[in-house]
């Protein structure tokens, strides 16, 4: 009988799909590597083997599967088992990416990367399973995952194309194992945006009706300009003083998105010191001791180019094969970031948005000392409940927090570390050549020339909070008024400064502070204060202290 997660392979397309994930010989001790080449890694393991209810499947829209006995409704992602960007730019062209790992490597010695136990596809698939046999309420359900050779993979290369278009390789190998909808640029050839490949060629005319006109010209009739013309005698008596106020930009307010979870933010926010006065302002933008002070190749870890995209339109690179792992997980209802951006979000709403994400990290920190390390809008998810209420329990203290009818869930663990039974698991993200290196500096891949630095707990606040201050912040000059008016606004705004409460991404100029991933550096390194299981008793929160225990409700331990 063939089993749930062999038949969603087939409708998704996963060629040679197997159930093999090497990070299974860690997480079950290497006791069970018989088993781990049989198992379907999911706790309903009985029915996805078995399918005993004859359940059909069917494609209800890209990468959404629907069982139509049940009507359970899940989602496929397609992890990359290798870098998308490297693939196009031809560093894996030596290597062959269709050998898939395998009991004792019977299919042949896969990519190195493939067997790599702490792949961030593996990575992710693992603390989904995790969090989802906890039962935790803001966990995704997960039904299983497979490795295998995803049929044209997509991929959004928006932030990559100057890089693309310049790569030899790119440009010879198009259309020859993977293609772009460049057919929908036409504002970019012909602004010369992208690679001549692509550029429209140009037709000289040959039809010039009288080529004497050209040859008859001459350069006796331009004056030369002499003393006589320079005109000295300007009288500055008469000119006013203008004050002149130029904006800061700060980006579009609503665009938050960030793709691939792999590219640092690209958003801005500014906040404000405990003190609002002129003299802290100044402390706060102050502009000294920016620089690196413990390493010297801040720009050699990662490619950084600008994008030339529109905002009109996604482009999108077709890959017609890649080695990926899709994690079947139940299906959420949107992301906090379209939600947000449709929405008109009341402050109270705000307040148990804010709230669950933070319970969620409590959880998280205290049970699998876990930090997410890419927390933004788009890797929080939710679901709709009947429930009123989220009932909570943290050092003997009890929370009711309304639900407004959802329950948010953090997603993509891609970039994760954590323990579980007493075994560290971190992400090869964060290994050199990887797009998170540098980032940390401690095991598993700890350079023992460079200081030690280690993950913090503050790190996701403090990352979630500078993808979201655009939503609150249109004009930096109204910051002042903003925080001392709206609570759900200060919030935000705190967790974006650093240990000296100095904006991490503003200089006093308006200009960025921390461009693109070196954000992400300086946040691990100099943001230590927005530790969630303190944020949880922030002033803001205090209606959902609740002093009685309603023995007929479910309290989630944090």
């Amino acid at each position: 009988m063939t089993s749930m997660l062999n038949i969603i392979s087939s409708l998704q397309q996963l060629a040679s799909s197997s159930n093999f994930i090497p990070i299974d010989n860690i997480y079950t001790d290497g006791n069970d590597n018989e088993n781990n080449e049989n198992n379907e890694n999911n706790e309903n393991n009985e029915n996805n083997e078995n399918n005993e209810n004859n359940d059909t499947y069917l494609c209800d829209e890209e990468n959404t599967i629907i069982n139509t006995t049940s009507g359970d409704k899940m989602f496929c992602k397609f992890a990359p088992l290798v870098d998308p960007l490297k693939y196009l730019l031809g560093k894996y062209t030596n290597d062959d990416l269709s050998i898939l790992p395998s009991l004792n490597s019977v299919n042949g010695i896969p990519h190195v990367k493939l067997a790599n136990n702490m792949n961030s596809s593996y990575v992710d698939c693992l603390f989904s399973r995790i969090i989802s046999q906890s039962g935790f309420i803001h966990g995704v359900k997960y039904y299983g995952c497979r490795n295998g050779l995803k049929t044209n993979f997509k991929c959004n290369i928006d932030d990559d194309i100057d890089l693309l278009s310049d790569s030899e390789y790119f440009n010879e190998n198009l259309n020859n194992g993977f293609s772009i909808n460049h057919s929908m640029l036409p504002e970019y050839t012909n602004a010369g945006n992208i690679s001549s490949k692509f550029r429209e060629p140009i037709h000289i005319a040959s039809d010039i009706s009288n080529v004497s006109t050209l040859v008859d010209l001459s350069f006796e009739s331009i004056t030369k300009c002499t003393e006589s013309y320079i005109v000295n005698d300007i009288d500055v008596s008469t000119l006013q003083e203008c004050d002149i106020e130029l904006p800061v930009e700060t980006g579009d307010v609503f665009d938050l998105d960030n793709d691939d979870d792999t590219d640092a933010s690209q958003s801005t926010c500014v906040t404000v010191c405990d003190s609002l006065s002129d003299e802290n302002e100044s402390q706060y933008f102050d502009d000294t001791n920016d620089e690196w002070s413990d390493e010297s190749d801040v720009d050699d870890d990662v490619d950084e180019c600008d994008s030339s995209a529109s905002d009109n339109f996604e482009i999108v690179a077709t890959i017609n094969s890649l080695p990926c792992c899709m994690i079947v997980m139940g299906h959420c209802e949107d992301t906090l970031d379209n939600y947000i951006c449709n929405n008109n979000v009341s402050q109270d709403e705000w307040k148990s948005i804010l709230f669950q994400i933070i319970a969620t990290l409590v959880h998280l920190q205290r049970e699998y000392s876990f930090t997410h390390n890419d927390l933004h809008t788009c890797n929080i998810m939710y679901t709709n409940t009947s429930d009123e209420y989220i009932y909570y329990e943290h050092a003997d203290n009890r929370f009711k927090v309304p639900s407004y009818g959802k329950i948010y869930k953090i997603i993509d663990f891609g970039r994760s570390i954590f323990t579980y039974n007493k075994q560290l698991y971190c992400s090869d993200s964060f290994s050199p050549g990887e797009d998170a290196h540098t980032q940390y500096n401690c095991e598993p891949y700890l350079n023992d020339n460079k200081p030690r630095i280690d993950p913090n707990y503050s790190f996701d606040l403090c990352r979630l909070g500078c993808s979201l201050f655009d939503v609150f912040v249109d004009d930096l000059d109204d910051i002042v008024e903003l925080v001392a008016s709206n609570p759900v606004i200060e919030m935000v705004s705190r967790w974006c400064n650093d240990d000296q409460n100095r904006n991490m991404l503003y200089r006093k100029d308006g200009s960025e502070r921390y461009p693109e991933f070196k954000l992400y550096k300086m946040i691990a390194r100099n943001v230590h204060h927005h530790i969630p299981s303190k944020e949880m008793y922030a002033p803001i929160f205090s209606d959902f202290v609740s002093e009685v225990i309603d023995e007929s409700k479910t309290y989630w331990r944090l």
